[in-house]
């Protein structure tokens, strides 16, 4: 094996020593979930004109989810900086409630765009007349 290798499986062998491939499986499943989430809501959007209930937080959260899909920079690069901290974290061999507490406080808002996500997904359609 050529030196890369051999120092990219040391590195990993050093995150995944402490239980560090629980903490990036956990922001793999969490950003998967959002995005899970994102996709779903973007298909019930195209019938917005059919929704039962068009109130305020409606108009709100559709306003974020088609800004989120329209600059998806933002979200590459929250998931990018989560990711990177997770493993930041995980190879300086600090306590680990350090990691978990780190992957609380960035799964927050990762969590409530999923909710409004969810909530669009989930609206009742009329039936046409």
């Amino acid at each position: 094996m050529n030196q890369q290798a051999l120092s990219f499986l040391r590195g990993w062998n050093l995150v995944n020593r402490r239980g560090g491939a629980p903490s990036v499986q956990a922001v793999v499943v969490l950003l998967g979930f959002c995005a899970l989430a994102h996709f779903m809501a973007q298909l019930k959007m195209h019938l917005a004109h059919m929704f039962a209930l068009m109130d305020d937080r409606t108009m709100h959260e559709m306003s974020i989810i088609h800004f989120i899909h329209t600059h998806p920079w933002v979200a590459v690069f929250y998931g990018g900086i989560l990711l990177t901290s997770i493993i930041w974290l995980e190879s300086r061999s600090g306590p680990q409630w350090t990691v978990w507490l780190t992957f609380g406080l960035f799964a927050v808002p990762c969590l409530v765009y999923a909710w409004a996500c969810l909530h669009i997904s989930n609206k009742i359609l009329t039936v046409p007349s």
